[in-house]
């Protein structure tokens, strides 16, 4: 099937075997699943350029964010206090993400984004794009983005092939991505399941606090480098332990569970703490995901100064 025909699936295929992997160290077999574009290049079989690993490991976490279907239209209404989250990756209005999203939807294809968007389109780029984050939390037009009709309008956007590209290439390029590059080469493990594990933490929690961690853990390892498998234990916990403590803190909602406290979504209804642990678990023991060393990972690029 060839990448135009991919993308006007937009995303409605499950997220089944993402990788079939063989545990030889000289390729690896990658299919790339449904709803993601089939990167321009060698097929599945031959040895595959790190483009096409790349899409496979966003393809994966993207999986994750909407019940294991790669959804360009996948929202979440301000359930998580974050504004509008949208598309493949749930990017949040209020971290500004969602605002990078529309500039590249925009420039994709402008007449189709006045159209959908409708006539406050300039509105909803100014707020959206806004330097301080009460102002990117502004309503449009003087409805919120997680209220209609806005939530139809990204729906509808969502079954626009150029759009659908532009998430892509927003999951395979901005700083979520970029920062897991980078984490990658801080602690020197450049396996598809270390690229996994660093990217759904890069895309739930930002890029800043897990590269803050995984330089803490590289001067620890300056010392004695531990075995592969410790490294992304120790990972996972460093992530993990910032939502529990022995006592409730300031900064959300904390929750008393058994002997210590757990940090919550502002909703209260989901122990991050907890959530992250399942998570990772599944990325710690799936199977179809390799751990052998990923040939061609990219050096350090200057747009990664971006993620630091």
């Amino acid at each position: 099937m060839s990448r135009a025909s991919l993308v006007a699936l937009g995303g409605l295929g499950v997220v089944g075997v993402l990788y079939l992997l063989s545990r030889r160290r000289e390729s690896f077999e990658i299919a790339v699943p449904a709803g993601a574009p089939q990167p321009d290049g060698p097929q599945p079989g031959d040895e595959p350029p790190y483009t096409q690993i790349r899409r496979s490991v966003v393809a994966y976490v993207a999986g994750r964010e909407s019940s294991r279907a790669i959804d360009p239209g996948a929202t979440n209404l301000n359930t998580d206090s974050a504004g509008l989250s949208y598309g493949i990756t749930q990017w949040a209005q209020k971290t500004g993400m969602l605002g990078a999203l529309l500039n590249k939807m925009y420039a994709a294809d402008p007449e189709a984004f006045k159209q959908i968007f409708g006539l406050p389109w300039k509105e909803l780029l100014s707020v959206t794009n806004a330097k301080e984050t009460g102002d990117r939390m502004k309503p449009v037009g003087g409805v919120l983005l997680w209220q209609e009709p806005w939530v139809g309008r990204f729906k509808r956007a969502a079954q626009h092939p150029p759009f659908v590209e532009a998430q892509w290439k927003m999951a395979e390029e901005g700083p979520h991505i970029r920062g897991a590059e980078k984490i990658a080469r801080i602690l020197n493990t450049k396996t598809p399941r270390a690229l996994v594990l660093f990217l759904d933490r890069t895309n739930q929690q930002g890029a800043g606090n897990p590269l803050a961690i995984a330089r803490s853990l590289a001067a620890k390892y300056a010392v004695q480098r531990p075995a592969y498998e410790q490294i992304l234990q120790e990972f996972r916990a460093r992530n993990s332990d910032m939502f529990r403590s022995n006592a409730p803190k300031s900064d959300g909602v904390w929750k008393k569970v058994g002997d210590e406290w757990h940090r919550f979504t502002s909703n209260g209804k989901i122990d991050l703490y907890l959530d992250i642990m399942k998570r990772t678990d599944e990325i710690l023991n799936d199977p179809q995901i390799s751990d052998q060393p990923i040939i061609g990972f990219p050096e350090e690029a200057p747009s990664d100064t971006a993620a630091r």
